[in-house]
């Protein structure tokens, strides 16, 4: 399961990389957020071990159209990964990417012309759980990849789907109290792949706001 892991995340940064290089929130390596939130979070620690993570920093935006939830909820999360507080941080990002699906659930719902299979649709996603509401989605956001804009389909399995289930099972074993741990490497992954996928997910409600598919 660890490999598996260790491949998914390999695969999933890959994927994140190439999407920064357009319409980037990013300045190298630095995490983008409003200053009405950097105001809130606490002073990076001087300690040696905490400075190697500088490059994981607040600043300007991440998603312009992004919810204030989200931006709150990572904020939060990378506050916590700077203090080493790793299990917070796992599940103040999880808080973040469910907020941004379930926008972009509602949306698509939205978007369907056909009454009957927006009904079947809505009454898939009515479901408590937000990993039924994304697999109703995912099953039919997927055949439609191919006749998205080139800047909204590629890599859709990698930059949307690779990463909603990489930071959900992080953030499950983060917040069941199951007794793990999560490493540091894998919370600073998370981090830095979120940005490409939160600008997607933000992407795809736009577009989905659009006529009726």
């Amino acid at each position: 399961m660890k490999s598996f892991m260790n491949c998914t995340s390999k695969g999933v940064l890959r994927a994140a990389v190439q999407e920064r290089r357009a319409k980037t929130a990013w300045v190298g390596h630095f995490f983008m957020l409003p200053s009405t939130v950097i105001e809130h979070c606490p002073r990076q620690n001087s300690s040696h071990t905490i400075r190697r993570d500088s490059s994981i920093t607040l600043k300007g935006r991440i998603v312009p159209q992004a919810h204030s939830d989200v931006i709150r909820y990572v904020a939060e999360a990378v506050s916590c990964f700077k203090q080493r507080l790793l299990l917070a941080s796992a599940v103040m990002l999880g808080c973040a990417s469910e907020k941004a699906i379930l926008e972009l659930v509602d949306t698509f719902a939205s978007a369907i012309h056909d009454q009957k299979n927006r009904e079947r649709y809505q009454s898939e996603v009515d479901r408590k759980t937000i990993s039924r509401k994304y697999d109703a989605l995912w099953k039919r956001l997927e055949p439609v990849a191919s006749h998205l804009p080139d800047d909204l389909g590629d890599d859709l399995k990698s930059i949307l789907d690779g990463s909603f289930h990489l930071i959900r099972t992080t953030r499950n074993d983060a917040g069941h109290p199951a007794g793990k741990l999560i490493d540091r490497d894998t919370m600073r992954g998370n981090l830095l792949l979120f940005p490409a996928y939160c600008r997607r997910v933000y992407a795809l409600i736009e577009h989905f706001q659009r006529p009726p598919i």
